[in-house]
């Protein structure tokens, strides 16, 4: 409050009044708030009494009790012109009314309010792209996740294959080992049940398969359920050569082995075939029989014609063989050979026994498609 008089109280007689010092010391809906010169009210040109006073800023709506509170103040009522200052106080109180609601921030460019269905439809419009982007992300990393898990069950998969196809080897591998070495027992056995030159009529398990050496494994192809067929694969790069293939079967001292060789078939232009015995790995004794003219050939010697002539095995003849290695003359082995139903003859008698070496089978092909198969005796 202003320190100035009011009407004709002073600063002094309004400091001594209860009730103004209760309005200083904090102002109530009701109270007058602020002095104002004697005669006018503030903001108006417009007479009042003495002592007149109005609603200060801070108060909202019309006071209720301004008579009654002015009356109590200056100690008379409003006069006659009560009912125009309570208009007028009236109107002053709506014009300070709250303002309405502020206006919307959103402001396009050009400085005009953007309509309020516009920017429901953009925020809408951006807050389903931002739901659909998060979306694509979440399907991505999805399908990320199922691939990774797809990968890890393939090659867990082929892991399992791959073991599971070589145990399937090993096993197979197993059972030929078997096979052979029960047939190779009973080849080892001297067989007396057959006098020399007589055949059993149904011939049982092959005594060996065909094993390439590595150098030429490419050259030929081993076939059938017991491993006993080989074929050669093209032609051997130089012509008029033959290259050997030999059996599992080892031929050591003291027994008699016996197996059959089928001629399957012959290559057209270069029907070259032969069969005999080599030392083990391709090493020295070479004891061998074309099937052109049964001619033979003995190790770097150069063939020696058959004594009884030339004879020519075909495809489809079967071919016998015995090997003695039981050393009953001059501590050497004997080959024999029969074609199909004939006697046997004897092709060579001064085969050399190592007691450390064994002799294993061999055929010699070079042309492309020829096949042989062995036979159990």
């Amino acid at each position: 409050l202003a320190s100035r008089s009011i009407g004709n109280y002073s600063a002094a007689t309004r400091a001594r009044s209860p009730i103004v010092n209760r309005v200083e010391s904090g102002w109530s809906s009701g109270y007058a708030t602020r002095a104002v010169p004697s005669g006018t009210v503030s903001g108006s040109g417009t007479p009042a009494n003495r002592g007149g006073t109005t609603t200060p800023p801070q108060l909202r709506g019309p006071l209720t009790m301004a008579t009654t509170t002015t009356t109590a103040v200056v100690g008379q009522p409003w006069g006659p012109n009560a009912a125009l200052l309570q208009n007028r106080l009236n109107s002053l109180a709506q014009q300070q009314q709250p303002p309405g609601p502020l206006p919307n921030p959103r402001v396009a460019s050009t400085g005009l309010v953007q309509p309020q269905s516009q920017q429901q439809s953009q925020q809408t419009v951006s807050t389903s792209n931002g739901v659909e982007q998060g979306d694509v992300d979440t399907l991505l990393e999805s399908l990320r996740q199922g691939i990774s898990r797809r990968d890890e069950n393939l090659r867990q998969q082929r892991q399992e294959g791959e073991q599971m196809s070589a145990t399937v080897r090993a096993i197979q591998a197993e059972v030929m080992r078997l096979r052979h070495q029960l047939a190779q027992k009973k080849a080892h056995s001297v067989d007396r049940s057959f006098p020399r030159g007589e055949r059993p009529s149904q011939p049982g398990l092959p005594p060996f398969y065909w094993a390439p050496t590595p150098e030429y494994a490419n050259e030929f192809t081993v076939s059938g359920p017991n491993g006993q067929v080989v074929t050669k694969q093209g032609d051997f790069e130089d012509q008029g050569w033959v290259i050997p293939v030999a059996g599992t079967l080892k031929l050591v001292k003291g027994s008699i082995y016996r197996w059959a060789l089928r001629i399957i078939k012959k290559c057209p232009h270069r029907p070259q075939l032969q069969f005999g015995l080599h030392g083990l790995n391709h090493e020295k004794p070479w004891r061998l029989v074309t099937t052109s003219r049964c001619s033979t050939s003995r190790d770097d010697d150069p063939w020696m014609d058959r004594p009884a002539g030339d004879l020519d095995i075909k495809e489809g003849d079967v071919v016998h063989l015995q090997v003695d290695m039981r050393q009953l003359h001059n501590h050497v082995a004997t080959v024999e050979f029969a074609i199909n139903d004939g006697p046997y003859e004897v092709c060579f008698d001064d085969v050399p026994i190592s007691p450390t070496s064994p002799l294993v089978p061999v055929v010699s092909m070079g042309g492309d498609g020829s096949c042989v198969e062995v036979l159990g005796m």
